[in-house]
Parts: structure tokens; sequence; C-alpha cells
């Protein structure tokens, strides 16, 4: 029997895995989600995405977080992008519920699923691996911690509860922070804190995608930042200086923003901000290839978005051909 035999024209699955391209920053993935998009329709898949990036949830913000085209957004659904205002604070496990309600919603349409993005700790989220629920911040609180500064929290961190602070990794902000909070409201414990529990998730069919060599990946980085430069990106940053209602602590860890807006006040020059950025957002690609290497439910392809479509797309159809019902 043909792969995907169909009933009315569109296959018939049986619990379908969620299907996953993720990766570094600037490694094709938007790219290979609409080759696979169009492969998938081809065989009678209804295919919807949902964006696992934790700056595209903000609007205003599209061309700093490299959002899908109008043409791409109008060709497929997609879900969980331009969610909030960039003053608006928004969390993984704001994600985290948002996400599980999207895939819920594909799943009752009888679609398929394809998360598309690069923030490790939101895809585990979205299959529900670790519950990040737990009380929600004090916004007060917060902003009186963050005034502080990173080495002031962790250092009141390491006072309020050194257990805590040994299974935080302290060169994470956001994690610091939380951790702290956490040991206010709760004080001293030994049992993992909420969010990072594992739990059996949502079965996945999950495609890491990055170029061969690193230093292509760096080259890939240099030409996008350029590109978004030249697509109005310090325009965005500075409409969003002017806007008295500012941006939130999350919105704001946007890599460039801090740095374009330095040269929208006067404070730094265009060229210093850009090396900047690249060197920044090197940084972070190199921290979401050691997040994805340790992934193991992941299948790895290496080369550039052309050359890697037949290989996802393969994954993708193997994975669901294997729930589909001959019945």
């Amino acid at each position: 029997m043909e792969h995907g035999a169909a009933t009315c024209g569109r296959p018939m699955l049986q619990h379908p895995p969620v299907l996953a391209i993720c990766g570094p920053t600037a490694s094709g993935k938007t790219e290979l989600a609409a080759r696979a998009v169009a492969a998938l329709s081809a065989r009678g898949h209804s295919v919807e995405i949902v964006c696992c990036d934790s700056m595209q949830v903000y609007r205003r913000m599209d061309v700093g977080t490299a959002k899908p085209g109008a043409a791409d957004r109008a060709a497929t659904t997609h879900h969980c992008i331009d969610l909030v205002e960039p003053w608006t604070p928004y969390s993984a496990a704001d994600y985290q519920r948002d996400s599980s309600a999207a895939l819920d919603a594909i799943a009752a349409r009888g679609a398929v699923a394809l998360v598309v993005g690069g923030t490790g700790l939101y895809l585990r989220g979205l299959l529900g691996d670790v519950d990040l629920g737990g009380p929600p911040p004090d916004p007060e609180r917060r902003e009186r911690l963050d005034r502080l500064g990173h080495a002031a929290v962790v250092a009141e961190l390491q006072r309020l509860d050194r257990g805590r602070a040994a299974r935080t990794d302290l060169a994470n902000p956001r994690r610091v922070l939380r951790a702290v909070e956490l040991a206010l409201d709760s004080g001293p414990g030994t049992a993992p804190d909420p969010g990072w529990t594992a739990r059996r998730g949502r079965p996945v069919c999950l495609a890491v995608v990055a170029p061969s060599e690193r230093a292509t990946l760096y080259e890939r980085i240099d030409a996008r930042v350029e590109q978004m430069l030249a697509a109005g990106w310090l325009d965005e940053v500075a409409a969003l200086v002017a806007d008295p209602r500012g941006m939130s602590r999350t919105a704001s860890a946007a890599i460039g923003y801090a740095e374009l807006a330095e040269v929208v006040r006067g404070d730094a020059s265009l060229d210093g901000a850009v090396t900047a950025i690249r060197r920044r957002t090197r940084g972070y690609a190199r921290r979401q290839l050691t997040w994805f290497r340790r992934e193991p439910r992941a299948e790895h392809h290496r080369g550039d978005p052309e050359s890697l479509a037949g290989s996802v797309i393969g994954q993708f159809e193997r994975a669901l051909d294997a729930c589909t019902s001959t019945s």
C-alpha cells in the first residue's frame, strides 16, 4: 500500500508526534520549515507551525527577532508569535501554557504541529517535559531584584539557600532571579524547584539542524546581522526607545536591542554595536548547540538548508507514516 493512505484525500493519523525543527540561530530553520510544510502538504497533511522563540512572542520586535515573513505567515498558520506587547512581562511558564493550548487546538483539527525555533527551555515546556508552573513572580519585588545587578542577586541566592544556589546555573540571570524568588517564597529546600522536574511529555520527532562547520554558522550570523540592519532594525529599535511604556526585562534581553538602543541614544557607535551584537549572537549560538547536542531524542542534520531539506522531510515522513491508519 502506498505510504500515507488517505480517507477523503487526507491521511488518517493515530496520535502523531509533534514535529520539530530546532537548532542555533541563523541555521536556516525558517527556510527548512517552509520546505517541510510544502512537502507534507503535498502528501495530504494539514500542517500548522508553532514558533518556539522566546523573543518572537513580542509585537513590534519583528526585524531583530527574525520573525517569519508575511508570505510565510500567510501561507501557513503560525502560533505563539506576536502574543504580547514589548512592555508586558512574558515567561517560560506563560509560553508553556500558550503553546500547550496551541498544540491541543491543532490536534483537535486533525492537523500536524511543526515546532520551529531555537529556545531549548521553551521546547521542553511546550512538550511538557518539565513543569514550568509555580507561583507567579511579584512584579515589584522582581524590579527591586533587577536593580541590584546580577552579581548581587547571585550573592543573595547564596545567602538565602546554598543548596538551591548549587543546583542553579549561576551564569543565567533569569534562573538566578527565579531561584531567589522561590527561596524567598518557600525557604531552603532540597526538592527540585518547579520548572526543573522532569516528567513524561508529548512524543516528538525532533530534527536539529546546523551548518557543517562552526565558521559557516558564524558567517551566516554576521550576514544576517547586516541583513537585519538593511531591513530597518535600527528604526525598529528607535521606535521602541521612543515609546514611554518601555520594554519589559525579558523583552529588553533580546540580542541587539540594548546595543542598538545605545546607538539611538547617542551613547555608542553603530560599528561598536554591530561588533557587540555579532559577538553576543555567536555566544548564544554556541549555547544552543550545546543544549541540543544533549537532546537524546534528536536526529542531527548538518549542512545548508537546501541540502538538508530531503533528510529532514524524510525523517518527518517516516514518523507520520508510522502512525498512519491503514484501515
